[in-house]
């Protein structure tokens, strides 16, 4: 498919042009020509040629300026509606509601702190990184933002390695974690850019949020905050409006189905209090004036190694698996103000459309991928059924003779 049709009419309308003014400089060429042959313009009808050629030149040059106008039209229409058909949804078509009709999950997990002492909100963000993939969802589809390296730390008596609890049972840092962005790299405006996709020239696609208006994004950010904003690397900071634009952004641009907002800092419910593009949940782990506490430290680290709204969260997803039909609503009621020492906080103010109580935790933390069988070497040529969609063998007529895959060597169909 061609991308960029007008391009196409740009370059169709300069060769028009170029060769419109080629014909006229070789008519009037000839005439000169005549004239220094003849000596005289007096009987010499060329300048008569030429001006009716140049009528005719113009008259070309009009109508082609009426059907340049026309095409720029149809190409500019082609241009805006191209992302919708691709998507398969307008921006305000009614929402999907289950994970059986959203295979389209992404997550953005952002830890926001650098420094040894946060060493805790490394570990939160690495915590749900591996919730998210152990539910399904690729790496592929999740971006993950580090804003220090506590692993490689020289204080970090297990180098290379972070735990989120004493025991050291599960290991966070392992050799299939990829980072997107680490280090100074992590900044309010790589957030931005992330989320309404304005990269730099040259972003790897790995580092890009490809999303559209089926999507459903888990966006899940810790660090230290205050009323109305987050800390980033101690030093700048990312306002609710910032983001509340940035949704917005992605709401005009159809870039998701529905968003579920996720905050642990201290006054983390204030960051939703801006949100006012449609279809947002938003989940804070304290309201207005408190704080967010730690849960545990590791002696032999000497830091914090998780806080309290993520571990009380990790210990709730142990129990999910990909087909597991708990709603938010059942998740949230089990962070009581004893487990975190602060209240947990669930905006609904812009998700209208569907009760909490009907929103399935799956939908936002798991992936649901269609897998095709392959039954033969051909089928990558012909196709194959995708297993969700097969339920019973296909039957054959007696008038239908079967149909038989002989052996075909790879190399003869040009794979290497």
């Amino acid at each position: 498919m061609d991308m960029y049709p007008s391009l196409r009419v740009v370059t169709s309308w300069k060769r028009c042009c170029a060769s419109t003014m080629i014909s006229w400089k070789r008519c009037e060429s000839v005439r000169i020509r005549l004239v220094r042959a003849t000596g005289s313009q007096r009987h010499s009808p060329t300048r008569r040629a030429v001006t009716a050629s140049h009528t005719r030149a113009m008259r070309r040059g009009r109508a082609f300026v009426v059907w340049f106008a026309l095409a720029w039209r149809q190409a500019h229409a082609f241009a805006w509606s191209a992302p919708l058909e691709r998507s398969g949804r307008a921006r305000d078509a009614p929402p999907l509601t289950s994970v059986e009709e959203n295979t389209n999950t992404w997550a953005v997990i952002i830890d926001a702190s650098r420094f040894w002492f946060n060493y805790r909100h490394s570990a939160n963000a690495l915590s749900m990184y591996r919730t998210v993939k152990r539910l399904g969802i690729p790496d592929s589809r999740v971006v993950l933002m580090l804003a220090d390296d506590a692993a490689c730390d020289a204080r970090n008596p297990q180098h290379g390695r972070m735990y989120n609890d004493v025991n050291r049972g599960v290991e966070l840092y392992g050799d299939d974690i990829e980072v997107d962005y680490r280090g100074t790299e992590v900044t309010p405006e790589t957030v931005i850019r992330v989320l309404t996709n304005k990269h730099a020239r040259g972003t790897p696609r790995s580092k890009k949020l490809l999303t559209d208006g089926a999507s459903n994004i888990l966006v899940y950010i810790t660090g230290h905050g205050g009323d109305g904003f987050i800390k980033f690397q101690d030093q700048l900071e990312l306002r609710t409006q910032e983001l509340a634009d940035a949704f917005a952004q992605m709401y005009a641009k159809n870039r998701y189905n529905e968003v579920f907002f996720i905050a642990e800092t201290c006054q983390a419910s204030t960051l939703a209090k801006a949100f006012a593009s449609p279809r947002i949940l938003a989940l804070s782990s304290s309201g207005l004036g408190e704080n967010s506490f730690s849960h545990h430290s590791d002696p032999d680290i000497g830091v914090y190694v998780i806080d309290r709204f993520t571990y009380n969260t990790l210990e709730f997803f142990e129990q999910l698996n990909v087909e597991n039909t708990t709603t938010v609503d059942a998740y949230v009621k089990t962070l009581t103000q004893a487990k975190l020492l602060s209240t947990a906080v669930l905006d609904t103010k812009t998700f209208k459309h569907r009760a909490v109580n009907t929103v399935k935790l799956t939908e936002f933390f798991g992936g649901v991928s269609k897998t095709k069988v392959l039954s033969g070497v051909l089928d990558w040529f012909v196709g194959a059924e995708s297993t969700s969609e097969r339920t019973k063998p296909p039957t054959l007529s007696p008038k239908t003779p079967s149909l038989k895959y002989e052996s075909v060597d790879i190399k003869t169909l040009g794979f290497r």
